[in-house]
């Protein structure tokens, strides 16, 4: 803008106009609203202390809270409560049974179960199994444990929804709550003791009165022995180092999880944690069809665990789970369940419960590491 001058002999004046600013704001909205829904639930599993929790993708789209009110088939990830209740009668992490085609005779049948790659690898240690999560051998172990004691298993830990009496729920086909799942769960990282929800520590009225306080550390129940929380989490650490879960060691962290894939690929779970917390992701559609063709928890739920664990995991150097009294440490082959000496190849500490560690082999010599033993018959495998 050019301004007239300042008396005669002044020179004309320029005088630059500011433009106004103005802040724009775009939010952003997806073409096509995805169908497929999530679930996240975050707690401490020391305190029970409710660190996070999603329900679904749009809470304006929809009210339904998927993390507490939707219960889904469970798949996989129910077999923790499978492996503890066997260790919880004895069995061990090198206990060898054999993955090969088996028939249940129940009340309404026979019943065959099938592994996800419909392939069977001969005989196996309970460790390999759960990290390969075989489901042939998780049936077997309901069937020598018995139904009604990995029922009580589960509700000693806290699972409170209907579970069918039947020998298949070794490979998951109960309908669980994420919510129950994971505070289930938060028993083996709090070494067998459960722990109560809390949302809120403390409610305060505007002038200072304390309407609640949570804050106090409370009794918690014992529900399984220490020694069999352990063993869990140790069997689901194998889960995480070479199993279905090997994803969650990008994280940097020990943990502990187990993966998850319902029948007709509707349902991706895995429930994960740390020393310090523990997380479990659901993934599905409210109209129970398939999210998509060989959907696994360990790709689709598993992805989301990780994403959020790496932002959101208090900071502190890396710890490993504590082993309480009562565990004891042999060196073996996680594959074939092999005792051997310090520095073999391939060898891992294993821990046992007192008065369950092996002198030998669990099998005395022991299969041959993927052996195919002979066709089963009908009698050969009826529980």
């Amino acid at each position: 803008v050019v301004l007239p001058p300042r008396g005669k002999k002044g020179k004309p004046r320029t005088v630059q106009r500011r433009r106004p600013i103005y802040t724009v704001c775009y939010q952003a909205i997806l073409a096509q609203r995805p169908s497929v829904q999530a679930a996240l639930l975050t707690v401490d599993p020391h305190t029970g202390h409710v660190k996070a929790m999603v329900g679904g993708y749009d809470y304006q789209l929809s009210q339904f809270n998927r993390a507490v009110q939707a219960r889904r088939q469970i798949g996989s990830a129910v077999k923790p409560f499978i492996y503890g209740a066997a260790m919880d009668k004895g069995l061990t992490e090198l206990s060898v049974l054999y993955d090969a085609p088996v028939v249940f005779r129940t009340a309404t049948g026979s019943w065959s179960p099938k592994n996800y790659d419909h392939d069977y690898h001969g005989a196996m240690t309970l460790k390999l199994a759960i990290a390969k999560s075989i489901n042939t051998i998780a049936a077997q172990l309901v069937g020598r444990v018995g139904v009604d004691h990995v029922i009580d298993f589960m509700r000693r830990v806290g699972i409170k929804s209907q579970v069918p009496r039947h020998i298949s729920i070794g490979v998951g086909t109960p309908d669980f709550s994420l919510w129950e799942v994971c505070f289930a769960q938060a028993a083996f990282a709090n070494g067998g003791l459960k722990v109560p929800p809390i949302f809120v520590l403390k409610v305060v009225s505007r002038d200072g009165k304390v309407i609640e306080d949570h804050s106090a550390e409370r009794p918690q129940e014992r529900a399984i022995p220490a020694e069999v929380a352990y063993l869990v989490t140790d069997l689901m650490k194998g889960v995480v180092e070479y199993g279905t879960g090997k994803k969650a060691r990008e994280l940097g962290r020990p943990v502990a999880g187990k993966t998850g894939t319902s029948t007709g690929f509707r349902d991706a779970w895995f429930v994960g944690y740390t020393t310090d917390w523990l997380t479990g992701v659901w993934v599905g559609r409210d109209d129970f069809k398939p999210i998509a063709y060989n959907v696994t928890g360990g790709q689709f739920a598993l992805p989301i665990w990780l994403r959020f664990m790496e932002a959101a995991h208090p900071p502190g150097p890396p710890r490993d789970f504590e082993a309480p009294p009562g565990i004891y440490f042999v060196r073996a082959l996680p594959e074939s369940g092999l005792l051997v000496p310090p520095g073999t190849p391939g060898s891992v500490m294993v821990p046992f419960r007192r008065g369950t560690v092996p002198t030998a082999h669990p099998l005395g010599a022991g299969p041959k590491p993927g052996a195919k033993p002979e066709e089963p018959t009908f009698e050969d495998v009826q529980f």
